[in-house]
């Protein structure tokens, strides 16, 4: 497998070289004056890697439902908070019958799991918790726990895991695709570099303003719609 060369998110990439090409167009002929091989053919090569890497990356549309599915399995992990918290108190009452402590029945470690959304380890604790739920069932309803918080912790067990395993899904499809392709997205940053570096050539001292559009930080601050003063 091709190792990446590049240190900014694969589909950070080609939306660099998409900026990078518009002021290559714009400052071809001074390309030109440096240097023959940087000519109308270079350029329309160097658009062509970079549609062929946009190809490797999630689009716009597969970004965004990522980030749905993120969001909607972040707030039903969020929502477990409040039943959990109940739970808690439910055995208390119930610590006769149920002689577990709120760690020993798996609450407090859950509630961990809660805060910091980790996925894997939350659902195999959620497990924990609802099987002790089902052994001591009885006793907690006896003591006020309503039938809402059992079914509350299993749909949110069966949400949470249909979205880990579409977002699994989706990422693996890109994540093999890229690791085909490894080597061309090595190749359009290397471009990248190569036109990065001879468009400050360009600029440096005649117009440093222009000279940042070829600066990859400045250039990757685009990208994420940040701003910053940007030195190489």
């Amino acid at each position: 497998m091709k190792v990446r060369s590049y240190n900014c998110k694969d589909e950070e990439l080609p939306l660099i070289g998409k900026y990078l090409s518009e002021s290559l167009k714009r400052d071809l002929k001074g390309f030109t004056a440096l240097s023959p091989r940087f000519d109308e053919n270079y350029a329309l090569q160097f658009d062509e890697k970079v549609r062929t890497c946009a190809d490797f990356v999630p689009s716009e549309s597969e970004s965004v439902t990522l980030k749905v599915i993120t969001s909607r399995m972040h707030e039903t992990i969020r929502s477990m908070s409040a039943p959990v918290s109940k739970l808690s108190i439910y055995l208390k009452l119930a610590k006769a019958a149920a002689p577990l402590s709120a760690a020993d029945f798996g609450v407090t470690k859950l509630l961990q799991k809660i805060r910091i959304k980790e996925v894997d380890s939350l659902l195999r604790q959620l497990r924990t918790v609802t099987d002790n739920i089902h052994t001591y069932h009885t006793a907690l309803t006896q003591h006020g726990m309503p039938a809402t918080i059992p079914k509350q912790l299993l749909d949110a067990a069966e949400s949470i895991d249909a979205d880990r395993r579409t977002l699994f899904e989706i990422n693996g499809v890109r994540q093999e695709l890229l690791k085909r392709n490894m080597d061309k997205m090595n190749d359009l940053y290397e471009a990248i570099k190569e036109i990065a570096r001879m468009g400050k050539k360009l600029h440096r001292k005649t117009n440093p303003e222009r000279a940042n559009d070829y600066v990859f930080r400045e250039l990757l601050d685009r990208v994420r719609g940040t701003v910053t003063d940007g030195a190489d």
